[in-house]
């Protein structure tokens, strides 16, 4: 089983490459993101007791431009939408050992094939999610100024044609399902959209060309904090 699980996640972050992507939008306040860069772990503290019981959520990462799992990578991505707003888009897996399962865990629990939460729970640890503090450290760099902006999740239903968009397309494509996402598409600064898939939800509806363990996607938008 666990094989089998491994098999479903290996490629999924794999993601079709961008156009413009350019090595001056991969640093946010001294962090390097850009592949090849030195370990990054990032640290969410929820301002909600509701999610992980308000402790401390941990992703550890080395930017990178293929994440297979379990090589410990992220794959990230970077473009420029707007003249002053740069996105690093990193992706990052959720299965059992794998850098962010810890924040898939938090959002949807955990059973041995499937999430935990029913969806409507889901839809309330995402909201409640806002506001949390976020902190990056990258050997002696310590930034502690950022903040989740805003959760979304790309359902089942749409998983499929959502791995097949482009990754700077990908954030535009989930705002039809998340409104929510709107105002950020063209931010005026810097900005990190980091990517996990969520697992399959008791009574939501399958769909083709989705696994147990690629059957949602979480995305948070972090900037900093007011």
């Amino acid at each position: 089983m666990v094989d089998q699980l491994l098999q479903e996640v290996r490629s999924a972050f794999n993601r079709v490459p961008q156009a413009g992507s350019n090595a001056s939008a991969a640093t946010i306040e001294g962090i390097d993101f850009a592949p090849g860069s030195s370990t990054i772990t990032m640290t969410i503290i929820p301002a909600d007791k509701s999610i992980n019981k308000g402790e401390p959520i941990s992703i550890k990462f080395k930017p990178g431009k293929e994440c297979v799992f379990g090589d410990k990578q992220a794959c990230v991505s970077t473009y420029q939408p707007s003249p002053n707003g740069n996105v690093i888009f990193v992706s990052v897996h959720s299965g059992f050992g794998s850098e962010a399962q810890a924040l898939r865990h938090a959002l949807e629990g955990t059973k041995v094939t499937r999430a935990d939460f029913s969806l409507k729970e889901i839809k309330a640890n995402l909201n409640h999610m806002v506001g949390a503090t976020v902190t990056l450290q990258q050997g002696t760099r310590t930034v502690a100024d950022l903040q989740i902006k805003t959760m979304a999740r790309v359902p089942t239903r749409s998983i499929k044609e959502y791995f097949l968009t482009p990754v700077e397309e990908a954030l535009s494509f989930a705002t039809e399902m998340n409104p929510q996402l709107e105002d950020y598409l063209l931010p005026s600064e810097t900005q990190i959209v980091i990517e996990t898939c969520g697992w399959r939800v008791v009574g939501e509806p399958w769909a083709d060309g989705v696994s147990m363990t690629t059957a949602g996607v979480y995305l948070g938008v972090i900037q900093q904090a007011p």
